[in-house]
């Protein structure tokens, strides 16, 4: 009987360190993938005003990711003072974290936006203007 227990305790003890290094992994990946966010933001001239880690929606990037890349959903402003959202995946897929390549997809360029808002305001003065039909949104 002392046997059997021995080997329970054993086994829940080897399951806890097990959740313990996985967990542990886990968070320091997270951390990594925000040094490196951040320090593109810096390179690039932006600053981050938050980030989140997406685990199952992945924006713009593969629909089946290897667990050791890691996406992020992020806002940043620029030295003008422009505020951009956008997604980040930091990584490689065969390398991971150990390559320090971090990719940005912008969800909106602003330029594209001035040129939509000043073609709706353009088209506006027409009488023939539908919003619904003649919005290049």
């Amino acid at each position: 009987m002392w046997t059997a227990i021995a080997v329970l305790v054993g086994f829940v003890a080897y399951l806890a360190f097990l959740v313990y290094v996985v967990a542990l992994f886990r968070h320091h990946r997270n951390a990594r993938a925000l040094a490196m966010l951040t320090a593109w933001a810096r390179h690039h001239g932006y600053q981050l005003l938050g980030c989140e880690l997406r685990r199952l929606a992945l924006g713009p990037f593969d629909i089946f990711p290897t667990p050791l890349l890691v996406i992020l959903r992020f806002a940043a402003v620029d030295k003008q003072g422009n505020r951009r959202t956008g997604w980040a995946r930091c990584g490689r897929r065969l390398l991971g974290l150990l390559d320090e390549r971090v990719t940005v997809r912008w969800d909106r360029e602003p330029a594209r936006e001035l040129r939509i808002e000043r073609e709706i305001r353009r088209n506006r003065k027409s009488r023939l203007w539908d919003r619904e039909v003649d919005s290049p949104v």
